[in-house]
C-alpha cells in the first residue's frame, strides 16, 4: 500500500538517515529507493540549504510534532541529478520500540504552482482590461471631451484673428491633437510595463533600439486595444514588418523623424511614416528594400501592404492585415 501511494514517503531517524523510502519517492528524486536508505535526508537539499535544514532538523528532535514542513515559505528539493523542483513535505513522528522515528510525505507541487502562476497572469491580463476599459471611458466622457471642445473653440477664434495670431492657434491646436493621441496610447499600454512579453511593451523596445540606427528615437502611437486583439499569429509578422520597416528608413529615407503607429479596429494597422528624401523614380518594391517581404508577410495574413509617398514629404508605409477573433 505505502509503495503505490502517488506521493512520496520516507522514514528518516532523528539524526537525519533515511531508513525507508518507497518507490513513489525514488521516482520523485531520479534514483531507486533503496539507494536511499542510509543516507542523510539533507542529500535531497540543495546544497546551499543543508547546513540550515541541520539546525531546524535539531529543533525538530526536542519537539517532533505532526506538521507541515517550512509554514509560510516555498520549499525545494534536489533530485540526485541536481536539477531542483518545488515540494510540499509533511512531517508526522512515530515512535517505535522505543525510538522515535520521522515519517516524512513528499509532493511535488511544480506544476500546481506552475498553473497557479499562470493563473495570476489571466487575473492580472483581466484586471488591466477592466481599468483601461474603465480609464478609457473616463478620458472619453470628460478629458479628451473637454480637449476636443478647446479645439474646436480655438479653431474658431483662429478664424477670427490676425494673421500671426491664427498661426499661433494652428499650433495649439495641432499640439492639443498630439496630447489626445498621446493620452489614447497611454489607456492602450496600461500596465504594459508590468506585463513581461507584452507587445507594448516589445513595440517600445524596438522602437527605442531604432535610435542607435536612425540617430534619433520615432515617436511611437498605439490606438485601440491591440494587447488583447493581436494574435499570437500576427504578433511575429507585425514585429519584423516594424524592424524591417525601420531598416529601409534608416538605410534610404535620410530622415530627421518617424513616426510609427500600430491601430487595431477590425483590423491590425501598422504605418511607419519618415520625412526624408521620399522614393524618388526608383519604388522601394526593388533593389533589396525589403517590400516583397512586407507584402508576403501581410498577404499570408489575408492583408496588404503598401509604400507610398507622403504628401507632406518622405514615405508612408502602411501594414494592415485583418484582426480576426
Amino acid at each position: 500500500m505505502v509503495n503505490r501511494s502517488p506521493d512520496g514517503l520516507m522514514i528518516t531517524q532523528l539524526d537525519g538517515t533515511i531508513v525507508f523510502a518507497n518507490r513513489a519517492l525514488g521516482e520523485l528524486f531520479a534514483t531507486n529507493a533503496d539507494s536511499l536508505l542510509g543516507r542523510s535526508v539533507e542529500v535531497l537539499l540543495d546544497p546551499d540549504l543543508r547546513t540550515p535544514h541541520e539546525t531546524h532538523r535539531a529543533d525538530y528532535e526536542h519537539q517532533p510534532t505532526v506538521r507541515p514542513m517550512g509554514q509560510g515559505r516555498q520549499l525545494s528539493a534536489r533530485r540526485l541529478d541536481g536539477t531542483m523542483f518545488f515540494v510540499e513535505v509533511s512531517l508526522s513522528p512515530v515512535v517505535t520500540d522505543g525510538e522515535t522515528l520521522t515519517i516524512a510525505t513528499v509532493r511535488d507541487v511544480s506544476g500546481r504552482l506552475a498553473a497557479e502562476e499562470q493563473l495570476r497572469h489571466v487575473d492580472e491580463a483581466l484586471y488591466v482590461a477592466e481599468e483601461r476599459e474603465r480609464i478609457a471611458r473616463d478620458l472619453h466622457d470628460t478629458v479628451l471631451q473637454r480637449l476636443f471642445g478647446l479645439g474646436l473653440e480655438l479653431q474658431a477664434l483662429g478664424l477670427r484673428t490676425e494673421p500671426v495670431l491664427t498661426e499661433r492657434v494652428e499650433r495649439a491646436v495641432d499640439e492639443l491633437d498630439r496630447i489626445i493621441r498621446d493620452i489614447r496610447t497611454t489607456v492602450f499600454t496600461l500596465g504594459a510595463a508590468q506585463r513581461q512579453g507584452s507587445l507594448g511593451q516589445e513595440l517600445a523596445m524596438v522602437t527605442n533600439q531604432a535610435a542607435r540606427a536612425l540617430g534619433f528615437t520615432p515617436q511611437l502611437r498605439l490606438d485601440g486595444p491591440i494587447e488583447s486583439t493581436v494574435s499570437d499569429e500576427i504578433r511575429p509578422e507585425l514585429m519584423a514588418t516594424l524592424r524591417e520597416a525601420i531598416g529601409n528608413v534608416a538605410r534610404h529615407a535620410d530622415s530627421r523623424s518617424v513616426a510609427i503607429e500600430v491601430r487595431s479596429d477590425d483590423h491590425i494597422t501598422l504605418t511607419v511614416r519618415d520625412d526624408g528624401v521620399g522614393l524618388g523614380d526608383q519604388p522601394r518594391a526593388g533593389g533589396g528594400h525589403g517590400l516583397v517581404n512586407l507584402r508576403a508577410r501581410a498577404e499570408r495574413l489575408g492583408g496588404h501592404c503598401q509604400v507610398a509617398n507622403h504628401p507632406d514629404g518622405g514615405v508612408l508605409l502602411t501594414w494592415r492585415v485583418p484582426r480576426g477573433t
